[in-house]
């Protein structure tokens, strides 16, 4: 079987509605799976078939990823191409499976870095201090700090924003781009005034045009982003991470600090899973294990404790013990 057909085969067994899986989940594999044929056609000769792959060709195909090494990408990413290998194996597709000679990615926690009140006064003052912005540039990129801080919104969520998603009542509603998963926020009326009041050509965006590619309109302005860190002294030297996340990082910890549920967090955010809202801010709750702690003590007592008498333990003496 070509590896073209498997890929095909794998994605509709991996989309079948008996799984409910949901169609963000499909993102990854599909990307990857086109990364792998795009790299086997390149080869000369092109792999075809896909009992032609080796360990060496995926080990080489792996090397040249461009994830960040201290991110979680390059193990999930390993994940779903080892998935689609070990599927292979089981159907009897190929003899033996390559991908299990590879090592698997050790597991890196995720970088949570949010702004304090004070950074991003600084980063807001310091947008008036580039020169080299426009009037306009000025006001969009503010209107942009401000929604990913109050909104929790990704850089590309918010840049390809629609107006008719910001409702009257300041509430906000939309999937997704990276996960497909449905979002319900709100802005503070401050904010939502202002997005209401920006100009921009096309009418029914806040900052697109709806002809650029939308990771062109990211790159633009993440590259006025780094400008305005370094005008207002904030360190932008955080291991690769993309500056616009931290905005979002504080909207996540500010949100826990002031009493809100993960689960709630994670809705807001968009997590397809509650395991990545946990990974990334479970730090960020205030006196968690204490809760935690008090919350198993609270159950004991109205649990049946009957089990944990001496004569029903068997406890033996301390003294007997030395």
């Amino acid at each position: 079987m070509t590896l073209e057909v498997a890929a095909q085969t794998y994605l509709r067994h991996f989309a079948d509605a008996k799984k409910k899986r949901k169609p963000s989940s499909l993102v990854k594999p599909k990307r990857m799976l086109r990364l792998l044929q795009e790299y086997c056609d390149k080869q000369n000769p092109p792999i075809i078939m896909l009992n032609s792959i080796t360990p060496m060709l995926l080990e080489n195909w792996r090397s040249g990823w461009t994830y960040k090494a201290d991110s979680s990408s390059p193990r999930i990413h390993d994940a779903v191409a080892r998935a689609f290998f070990k599927w292979a194996l089981t159907m009897e597709l190929i003899p033996r499976d390559p991908y299990s000679k590879l090592d698997r990615y050790e597991r890196c926690d995720p970088q949570t870095l949010p702004l304090t009140p004070e950074e991003m006064k600084r980063i807001l003052s310091a947008v008036s201090e580039v020169e080299k912005f426009s009037p306009q540039d000025r006001y969009n990129l503010r209107g942009l700090i401000l929604c990913q801080r109050w909104s929790g919104l990704s850089i590309i969520d918010a840049l390809t924003l629609p107006r008719r998603k910001l409702y009257p009542d300041n509430s906000l509603e939309l999937r997704r781009t990276k996960t497909d998963e449905g979002v319900v926020t709100a802005l503070p009326p401050q904010v939502a005034e202002h997005m209401r009041m920006m100009q921009n050509e096309h009418p029914g965006y806040f900052f697109w045009d709806g002809k650029e590619k939308p990771e062109s309109l990211r790159g633009r302005y993440m590259k006025m982003l780094r400008l305005v860190f370094d005008a207002a002294a904030v360190s932008r030297d955080v291991d690769g991470m993309a500056l616009s996340q931290r905005f979002r990082d504080t909207f996540a910890a500010e949100f826990l600090q002031a009493g809100g549920r993960m689960e709630d967090l994670q809705e807001l955010l968009g997590h397809s899973s509650i395991k990545t809202t946990h990974d990334h801010y479970a730090a960020w709750t205030p006196g968690r294990r204490d809760r935690l702690r008090m919350i198993a003590e609270e159950s004991f007592q109205r649990q049946d404790q009957s089990m944990l008498e001496p004569e029903a333990v068997n406890l033996v003496p301390k003294e007997r013990l030395q």
